[in-house]
């Protein structure tokens, strides 16, 4: 019989019914790191709403650059909230949300300088 077919091996699918899996980490010190950057996530998430509110209201031009602004803060929230929770996949999207930021400002810009 092999060493794989076995339950004590040590390679396994699922880590429920393993044995040699190893329990979960009890030590905060994991929890500590990562609350530094959810608390800068939370502070930049903070000044989209600001943004947001110079956004609605203002001038036409302050409300393109806030819309500019804004971009850049929610790319740099998601990526702080990758960071946080350990995730790729919000690397991959504020990548592309950096890319359609700046496609969305050129096309708002074009359609706007139709109008003035």
């Amino acid at each position: 019989m092999s060493s794989a077919s076995s339950p004590s091996a040590t390679r396994c699918l699922s880590t429920s019914w393993c044995p040699s899996a190893r329990p979960p980490s009890t030590s905060c010190s994991r929890c500590e790191r990562m609350t530094g950057w959810l608390v800068a996530a939370a502070a930049v998430l903070v000044l989209v709403l600001a943004v947001g509110i110079v956004a609605s209201r203002g001038p036409l031009m302050r409300r393109v650059i806030a819309l500019e602004v804004g971009g850049v803060l929610v790319t740099l929230a998601l990526v702080l909230l990758a960071e946080g929770f350990d995730r790729d996949v919000y690397f991959d999207l504020a990548v592309v949300l950096g890319a359609m930021t700046f496609a969305a400002s050129l096309v708002f810009v074009r359609f706007l300088e139709r109008w003035l």
